[in-house]
């Protein structure tokens, strides 16, 4: 079971959390939609949209790093703000491999991310330049 500290609303068009931002919040969202995206050379790239049941900003709970993307509500949302100390306990309770392994996963997520995003763009980029 989830436990949760507060449920924030957000509109159409909010930003929840920017790129680059830190934060130690996760959140579970009860009502409504998410896009989870990133700029890069000036262009918005949608890496997720997310709906009720699922989780986001996990990454930089576990790694402690700037979010690595934009979470913006795409419809009038709901998130419950799960609780960080209840969280931090339960990951606590990792021995410290499984704990590393967790980091380690992360980690390649966001380089993963990363090289997706890159190659999205350079992709657009050659469907633009045959289209002219």
């Amino acid at each position: 079971m989830h436990q949760i500290i507060k449920i924030e609303q957000y509109r159409k068009g909010d930003i929840i959390f920017k790129e680059g931002s830190y934060g130690q919040v996760v959140y579970l969202i009860n009502k409504g939609k998410v896009e989870i995206a990133k700029i890069l050379d000036g262009k918005k790239v949608v890496i997720e949209t997310i709906g009720p049941g699922d989780l986001f900003g996990e990454m930089s709970f576990i790694d402690s790093e700037p979010r690595s993307a934009t979470a913006i509500a795409i419809e009038n949302t709901e998130v419950g703000v799960m609780d960080k100390v209840a969280l931090d306990l339960e990951v606590n309770k990792l021995c410290g491999d499984a704990r590393d392994i967790v980091k380690t996963i992360v980690e390649r997520l966001r380089k993963t991310t990363r090289k997706t995003i890159t190659l999205s763009l350079e992709l657009h980029k050659l469907r633009k330049e045959k289209s002219q």
